[in-house]
């Protein structure tokens, strides 16, 4: 109330951030958080803006990026090329050994490709990914194998006849 009024000397805020806000219970300017003792507690709107300020500050001071993500038409496109690389992957080099090495390593380049973006500022989608890569690569050697037993099935009856 203070500084709204003019009573502040301009000298004792001269190069500071000044928040105002309020704090009283009825302001209906409350956020749940999970910071307390409690599962959730209400902090003051006021309290939010200043660790959001704090942030920022920090991350011009220590010369580190904020964190940015990808639009979701982008996010969309590397979660789909992810789940045709693991298509791919099982229909280039069916349930071999070379399957799994090459899965290894394509899942190592996915998990590193994601913690590099994390460092540099950026958060890809690592979980989403993965999971289109390896349900896609399941779908595809289930099918693969279905197919292979139907054969193999078929070919069992007319040898039979």
């Amino acid at each position: 109330r203070e500084l709204l009024d003019g009573e502040v000397h301009p000298s004792a805020i001269k190069d500071r951030v000044v928040l105002v806000g309020v704090q009283s219970s009825g302001s209906g300017d409350f956020w749940t958080t999970p910071f307390g003792a409690g599962p959730t507690q209400k902090v003051a709107g006021v309290f939010v803006q200043a660790h959001m300020l704090s942030q920022v500050i920090s991350a011009v001071e220590d010369q580190r990026p904020c964190l940015w993500m990808l639009p979701l038409w982008a996010e969309s496109l590397w979660i789909g090329c992810w789940a045709i690389v693991g298509g791919t992957l099982a229909l280039v080099f069916r349930l071999t050994i070379r399957l799994g090495i090459v899965n290894i390593l394509a899942t190592s380049l996915l998990v590193g490709t994601c913690f590099w973006g994390l460092v540099q500022g950026a958060w890809i989608p690592l979980i989403p990914a993965l999971f289109a890569f390896i349900l896609t690569n399941l779908v595809v050697l289930l099918v693969r194998a279905q197919r292979i037993d139907q054969d193999h099935h078929s070919y069992v009856i007319s040898a039979e006849s």
